[in-house]
This record gives C-alpha cells, sequence and structure tokens, in this order.
C-alpha cells in the first residue's frame, strides 16, 4: 500500500479543491434552504452558514 506524503501531486490537487467544496457546500445548503423553507430552523449551523451568506452577498 503508497502512503501518501505532502510532497505527493494528489495531496496538493486535494488541498487546492478543499475551498471549492466549501463553496459548493454553502452554495448548495443555500439552494437547498430556499427550495424548503420549512428546513429553516432544524439545524441551527445550517442557518447560521445561510445567514452568513446572505450577508456576504
Amino acid at each position: 500500500m503508497t502512503q501518501l506524503t505532502s510532497g505527493d501531486p494528489l495531496s496538493a490537487w486535494e488541498s487546492a479543491l478543499k475551498p471549492a467544496r466549501g463553496y459548493a457546500r454553502v452554495q448548495f445548503l443555500s439552494a437547498l434552504l430556499s427550495r424548503r423553507p420549512e428546513l429553516v430552523g432544524v439545524y441551527e449551523p445550517a442557518d447560521v452558514a445561510t445567514e452568513a451568506i446572505r450577508w456576504t452577498a
């Protein structure tokens, strides 16, 4: 089995994708709560993330 180290190209690629993944998750969450307003208030961290996006837009 091969272990990845910090110098591996795959590791660098994964590090580069982390911000994009975070943005995609927040974008999905915002769209979901827009489509399904009954979910607002169910999970507080989701509500906080959605409000943060609204205030920074």
